[in-house]
């Protein structure tokens, strides 16, 4: 990660995959079995759809491309989906109200301009006057995390193992490097999203195994 970094001599996209990606184009490369190869993907580029999104307008300042790439990959991509995903299953009907397009067509156009502004939240607060929303922006952020770190080292932990050994069978990516993943995480030294992205992947890649076969 910190190779890709420096190897990014500044630019916006390359630096923002350094930080967000779970794999590096290397890790790509060297974990990609036959069947990858054989699909002409490599992890030398970021792909045409994370490319696209990449392209910033000549004006945008380096804060903006950030919030932007922030918003179409991680926001929409993740954030978003999971919420959607996880209220679904229990029957419930969630708002996301900073999320709202009036509200992003009145704060968006500020942001570029005025970043310090973003801290704690002034920017919102200086863009919207409604009084009744003073003690709703006063409040300090509160995070909800799902334990999945705990989940995978125990319940989970057999369909996880069992699931990436799905794509080592195929092969999309080589056996050694899918254990290698599996060690560091038990080690204690590679974040759950890793196994838990391979375990996903190894998934859709069973079903489309068993429906060609």
């Amino acid at each position: 990660r910190w190779q890709e970094l420096a190897a990014s001599k500044g630019e916006v996209l390359p630096m923002y995959r350094a930080i967000r990606g779970l794999f590096m184009p290397a890790e790509i490369e060297a974990m990609s079995g036959a069947r990858f190869k054989d699909a002409g993907v490599t992890g030398k580029h970021n792909g045409p759809l994370f490319e696209s999104r990449g392209v910033a307008p000549a004006t945008e300042t380096v804060h903006a491309s950030v919030a932007r790439l922030e918003t179409m990959n991680y926001l929409s991509q993740q954030l978003l989906r999971d919420t959607d995903v996880a209220s679904m299953a229990h029957g419930l009907e969630i708002r996301v109200p900073f999320v709202d397009a009036g509200l992003l067509a009145v704060v968006w156009p500020g942001l570029g301009n005025r970043p310090h502004l973003l801290h704690r939240k002034r920017l919102l607060r200086e863009m919207i006057a409604e009084p009744s929303l003073v003690a709703a922006l006063a409040k300090p952020k509160r995070t909800f995390t799902l334990p999945m770190d705990l989940w995978i080292r125990g319940p989970l932990g057999e369909f996880t193992r069992d699931a990436m050994d799905l794509l080592g069978r195929d092969p999309w990516l080589t056996p050694s490097s899918i254990d290698a993943v599996w060690h560091e995480f038990a080690a204690g030294r590679a974040h759950w999203s890793r196994v838990w992205a391979l375990a996903v992947l190894g998934q859709k890649s069973e079903k489309t195994y068993s429906a060609a076969h």
